[in-house]
């Protein structure tokens, strides 16, 4: 197999850059606005990132509530063999009640993370807007003082 040279590339040279020194022409260029690309370049996204927004409490009580469901599911696989009732009562009090409490707790620690983090959003928000108003007030006071 025969391996071909590329052609080489011919470079055009304007007319008034011909008798310029090659530091001068690169300055030119450096000098030069870039022009803007039709294609802005996306940033890659980390499409892991909403794991550290949700916060811990979040993903305590998700634990919580999959271990539950987990803890119903075997009580279930456990009782849905035996036809005697009084051989599933056991299961259905240890696993089930279990069960259905761990999703509850998991629930509540949801509730009350997510209700944490939008009261101190709310919190931020309020002192922006508090910080806004003293700042319309003080140019609306300036405004009077050089109307006296």
């Amino acid at each position: 197999m025969r391996l071909r040279r590329a052609p080489a590339l011919a470079v055009q040279v304007e007319p008034e850059v011909r008798g310029t020194n090659v530091t001068e022409r690169i300055e030119q260029i450096a000098q030069a606005p870039v022009p803007e690309s039709p294609h802005p370049k996306r940033r890659r996204r980390n499409p892991f990132a909403w794991v550290g927004r949700t916060g811990i409490g979040v993903w305590i009580g998700l634990l919580f509530a999959v271990g539950g469901f987990g803890l119903l599911a075997y009580t279930w696989g456990e009782t849905a063999a035996l036809t005697d009732v009084a051989l599933q009562v056991p299961y259905v009090v240890s696993g089930g009640f279990s069960g259905l409490g761990l999703i509850l707790l998991g629930l509540l620690v949801v509730n009350i993370s997510v209700k944490r983090r939008e009261t101190r959003a709310r919190e931020r928000q309020l002192e922006e807007l508090r910080d806004a108003l003293a700042g319309l007030r003080a140019a609306i006071e300036g405004e009077r003082e050089e109307e006296r």
